[in-house]
C-alpha cells in the first residue's frame, strides 16, 4: 500500500507469475535443446581467447570455428541439477507462503518492499556473486 506495506488480500497480477513460469519455461526447454552444449561451449572458447574476441568484435572478422564439444553429463551431474531444481522451488513456495508480518523487524527496517530497497539488495546480491566468482577463479 501506502505506506510501504504489500496489499493484503488481492491476488497476485498474472504477469507476475506469468512472467517466472515462462523464463523456467524457456530454461528447461534451452537446457534440452540438441546442440547447446556445443553452441555454448564454442562461445565460451571464444570470449576466453581475448585476441580472438577482440578481433571478432572491433574488426568484425569471424575466427575460425574451434573444434571443441562439452563433456559428456554423467548421471551424478543430471542428479545434482534435478536436486538444485527442486530444493529452489520447493524453497521458494515456501517462502511465497509466508506472510510479510511474520517477517523478523530487522528484516522489515532493512527491507521495506520500497523500489530503493530492491535495487539496493539486487546490488549487495550482485556484489556476493561477483566476490564468489572472482575468489572460485582464482582457486
Amino acid at each position: 500500500g501506502a505506506t510501504g506495506e504489500p496489499a493484503r488480500g488481492r491476488p497476485l497480477p498474472r504477469a507476475t507469475l506469468l512472467l517466472p513460469a515462462g523464463l523456467l519455461a524457456v530454461s528447461l526447454l534451452l537446457g534440452v535443446a540438441p546442440g547447446i552444449e556445443d553452441a555454448a561451449t564454442r562461445a565460451g572458447a571464444l570470449l576466453a581467447d581475448r585476441p580472438a574476441y577482440a578481433d571478432a568484435v572491433l574488426e568484425g572478422r569471424t575466427p575460425p570455428a574451434a573444434e571443441m564439444s562439452a563433456p559428456a553429463a554423467s548421471t551424478r551431474d543430471l542428479v545434482l541439477g534435478a536436486a538444485s531444481a527442486v530444493t529452489a522451488v520447493a524453497l521458494a513456495a515456501v517462502l511465497a507462503r509466508r506472510r510479510a508480518a511474520r517477517r523478523p523487524e530487522l528484516v522489515k527496517r532493512l527491507h521495506t518492499d520500497h523500489v530503493g530497497d530492491q535495487v539496493a539488495w539486487m546490488l549487495v546480491g550482485v556484489a556476493v556473486l561477483t566476490a564468489l566468482l572472482a575468489a572460485a577463479a582464482a582457486a
